[in-house]
């Protein structure tokens, strides 16, 4: 399987569905993503799929959650 295979996500559930689920809005929901392509480090190449471009990146961000 090749690398861009491994980054490619696909969400099972839509940013509404998250934000009901979480109890926030969708323009809470939204935001994140949006700031995190805006910086280069996902693309969004459907409304369902999320590819990971700087995968080193994306663990640092996640480190710091929590």
């Amino acid at each position: 399987m090749g690398s861009a295979a491994r980054r490619l996500l696909t969400l099972a559930m839509t940013r509404s569905d998250f934000a009901d689920y979480l109890g926030l809005t969708i323009e809470t929901v939204s935001g994140t993503p949006s700031q995190l392509r805006a910086e280069g480090l996902i693309k969004i190449p459907t409304p369902n799929d999320v590819m990971i471009l700087a995968c080193g990146t994306s663990e640092q961000l996640a480190g710091r959650v929590g």
